[in-house]
């Protein structure tokens, strides 16, 4: 039988992070062969749990440029343990050595360096996500976050759009939103954050409190709303019931005595169409419903027979309100 060559493998006893380090170094290596290239290809095929690892770890190491060259004891370690002991197992660049001293759960979530993901909705999307920790998040049309959990905090950056957080408490790990220019930290609750296009923050609580903190701070609790503009000056938002801001949650969109200029750029954040009045004075009319955030034509149809107004498609892109 035809020796095992070591040089193609991890070590017989090596466990899947070590396994996962050793071939993100071989195959990054010069004189990586394609022989090993196939049986890196074998071993990615034996368990889905390999591939989802693997992709991992090699994420976790783009985001390692900083650490590859820094000096600290465990880095020492591993460079004189890789010195002394003479074996092809593990032939790594002095950067894995890094990545191994530090063990790659050093990128889960309640890690040292912790975890970071994106997550997004397109225009007209509604997506909901379960975050390690537990709390869960939902994310409105044309949505984006960032989360970075570690052992220390939780961290997520709205980026743009609006989401829904219900978080799970933890007093030693706290959670935190920024938004714009303001850092929103939770305090048991749900609560809403939306990002304007004008970069003015609206900041709602369902339920519990929450701190929120610019060049001032003041604590919300349930049923209080807040608005604060990119110079850190807090406002009250105009009135509305919290059930009535995250109604997107349930597809819908509520209205009560609103103006219709306004009505008309809620819907146009859900649709691919420009709506517009021919006449100013159209604009101020107050609308009143609840209407399905993916049904264009129905909240047309809605608007056109309570007001007197009437639409015609101006293009395809396009709608006109005109006076009826």
């Amino acid at each position: 039988m035809k020796p095992r060559d070591s040089s193609q493998n991890p070590p017989p006893n090596a466990d899947l992070d070590e396994a996962v380090a050793y071939w993100i170094m071989r195959l990054s290596a010069k004189d990586c062969t394609d022989t090993e290239r196939r049986v890196f290809e074998n071993w990615l095929a034996q368990h889905p749990l390999h591939q989802q690892r693997y992709d991992q770890a090699q994420a976790q190491w783009q985001a390692m440029e900083a650490f590859k060259t820094m000096r600290f004891p465990e880095r020492e370690a591993a460079l004189r343990y890789r010195a002394t002991k003479k074996t092809r197992y593990f032939p790594l660049a002095t950067a894995a050595t890094v990545v191994l001293a530090l063990g790659l759960t050093a990128f889960d979530a309640d890690g040292w360096l912790g975890s970071w993901e994106t997550y997004q909705t397109e225009k007209g999307g509604h997506s909901s996500v379960l975050l390690a920790d537990g709390s869960r998040v939902e994310l409105n049309t044309e949505s984006e976050i960032q989360v970075h959990f570690n052992h220390w905090q939780r961290h997520v950056e709205l980026i743009r759009g609006e989401a829904f957080f219900s978080v799970a408490h933890n007093a030693a790990r706290p959670f935190k939103v920024q938004a714009g220019v303001g850092i929103i930290e939770d305090i048991g609750t749900q609560f809403e954050v939306f990002l304007k296009e004008n970069q003015q923050v609206l900041v709602a609580v369902e339920e519990g409190s929450v701190s929120v903190t610019t060049s001032q701070t003041q604590e919300l609790v349930a049923g209080q709303q807040l608005l604060y503009a990119d110079s850190g000056e807090f406002s009250k938002p105009t009135p509305e019931e919290i059930s009535a801001l995250t109604a997107w949650r349930q597809g819908q969109l509520r209205f009560n005595n609103r103006k219709l200029a306004d009505v008309l750029e809620e819907i146009g954040r859900y649709h691919d169409i420009r709506i517009h009045v021919s006449d100013p004075k159209l604009a101020k009319l107050a609308v009143s419903g609840v209407f399905k955030t993916h049904n264009l034509q129905g909240m047309m149809n809605a608007i056109t027979l309570t007001l007197p107004v009437a639409g015609r498609y101006e293009n395809a892109n396009t709608i006109v309100l005109e006076p009826r």
